[in-house]
């Protein structure tokens, strides 16, 4: 049974320094509709050997990354001088 990805919270913080886990709160959730999770992406190279024999020669995958897609609302923060939640998405 596949998971209902109609309202999602996702959780996004800036890293302080490179490298280092950002460690986010529930504070750092941003709500997101349309959620589509790709866990493996990337490119592969096709192995062109020659043989002796008609069969496939196969690939090697060279790239993995993951990527994910999502909507979300734009809305002030309701302060001034105040970054929205969603801001962090934009420095991301």
């Amino acid at each position: 049974m596949a998971l209902s990805t109609k309202k999602r919270l996702i959780l996004v913080k800036i890293e302080s320094t490179y490298g280092t886990d950002s460690v986010p709160v529930i504070a750092d959730a941003v709500l997101c509709t349309g959620l589509e999770l790709s866990p493996l992406e990337g490119s592969a190279v096709d192995r062109n050997f020659i043989r002796p024999y008609f069969a496939n020669s196969g690939s090697i995958r060279v790239e993995n990354y993951a990527s994910i897609g999502f909507e979300t609302e734009i809305a002030g923060s309701g302060a001034a001088a105040t970054a929205p939640e969603w801001g962090v998405l934009l420095r991301s």
